[in-house]
């Protein structure tokens, strides 16, 4: 009985295990079923990505089979796009930064060459032989202002303070940007004068007409007028009457450069409106005698140099007189002369004693400038050189 007990178990356990191997046997086949799908599909994908691998900016749209996310995707593609575009940005910034700087450089080159063509025929026009006349003047030039034709030469193209006589070109700056009705209103501009100027004596809120704007600048030789005139007009040319004096004057004396080449000056800089000693300013005395020959195209400049005296009553309602610095077209002077027309008066510590003066006789117009000379040089010298031209 116990025998045959035994035998069932034997049975019974042969039979588990039979049953367990045929179970492991069907699972293991379906595992390595899966595992070869898993392997076919990355086969596929590797390949697929060989054949795909362009520019990020010519990625073609993905196959629905790849496992890859659309959203992560979409927001690569766009920021690559946007990498390119920022490239693409820079090149044309880095363009347009070169081209203009290019073109300074060609335009300064130009600059350059004129001024140096210039230079060589100022040259030319002074290399002349003087006749015997004796100029305590350390420069001076005397030039027919018809026909620019220099007739004396003594170290025409030596560099000088203009002193006052930069004034005639802060008149003929003024003339060419008003009109007769144009108003000068003084104002705080006054103040930044030199406290040992020569002066017109003009007041905060006084209005000048440009006929006494230029008498008051001309005559007594107002550095307070010229500051006016550089207030005024720096505003309009810069269209903003709220500028501040020192503003408005810097644009109006960088407007005097631009004129003063406009000219034909060859070598000058000017840093104020009324020719104050400055640091980097200079004319020569050829320079100022091409100045002096263009004030003398403006009628209002001509009538206003001429006068011996002025009186104005102004716009504001003030009665002022000015007396002309010129002792050449002061009769009783000492040192008149009949056919003198104008011009400018100049004196300071470093450009001494300066005199640009313009006679007439039978239509034919002479300018003589006389640089840092004496005191009483200044007078005989232009006097004498005048005399010259004319007779």
């Amino acid at each position: 009985m116990m025998v045959k007990s035994m035998e069932n178990k034997s049975r019974i356990s042969y039979g588990v295990v039979l049953l367990c191997m045929i179970a492991i046997l069907l699972f293991g086949s379906k595992l390595l079923s899966n595992d070869a799908k898993v392997v076919d599909s990355l086969s596929v994908q590797g390949m697929n990505q060989d054949k795909t691998e362009e520019p990020v900016d010519k990625l073609e749209p993905l196959e629905p089979y790849m496992i890859v996310d659309q959203d992560v995707y979409e927001a690569d593609l766009e920021k690559a796009n946007e990498q390119r575009i920022k490239e693409e940005l820079k090149k044309e910034e880095t363009k347009e930064e070169v081209t203009p700087k290019v073109e300074e450089e060609k335009e300064t080159l130009k600059e350059e060459e004129e001024e140096s063509n210039s230079l060589e025929l100022a040259i030319e026009a002074v290399n002349i032989k003087n006749p015997k006349l004796s100029v305590d003047a350390k420069a001076a030039i005397l030039m027919n202002a018809d026909t620019k034709e220099i007739l004396y030469n003594k170290s025409g193209l030596d560099k000088i303070q203009p002193a006052s006589t930069a004034k005639l070109l802060t008149a003929i700056v003024a003339v060419e940007l008003s009109d007769e009705k144009e108003e000068f209103v003084v104002g705080k501009e006054i103040n930044l004068i030199a406290s040992d100027s020569s002066r017109a004596y003009l007041r905060d809120g006084q209005v000048l007409s440009l006929s006494q704007i230029l008498d008051a600048l001309l005559l007594p030789s107002g550095n307070d007028a010229a500051y006016t005139i550089a207030a005024n007009i720096g505003r309009k040319i810069a269209a903003d009457d709220s500028l501040k004096p020192k503003d408005a004057v810097a644009i109006f004396v960088e407007k005097m450069n631009e004129t003063a080449k406009e000219i034909g000056v060859v070598c000058s800089v000017f840093k104020g409106p009324d020719g104050y000693d400055a640091i980097g300013q200079y004319t020569t005395a050829y320079d100022m005698s091409l100045i002096g020959a263009a004030a003398l195209e403006h009628e209002i400049i001509r009538e206003t140099v001429k006068k011996p005296k002025a009186r104005d009553l102004l716009l504001s309602g003030d009665d002022a007189t000015w007396t002309n610095s010129n002792k050449l077209v002061k009769q009783g002077s000492g040192y008149y002369y009949s056919h003198a027309i104008g011009l400018k008066t100049g004196t300071s510590g470093k450009a001494g004693r300066c005199l640009i003066s313009a006679a007439t006789k039978d239509g034919a117009t002479y300018v003589s400038v006389v640089m840092d000379s004496s005191i009483e040089g200044r007078w005989q010298d232009s006097v004498d050189l005048l005399r010259y031209a004319i007779e």
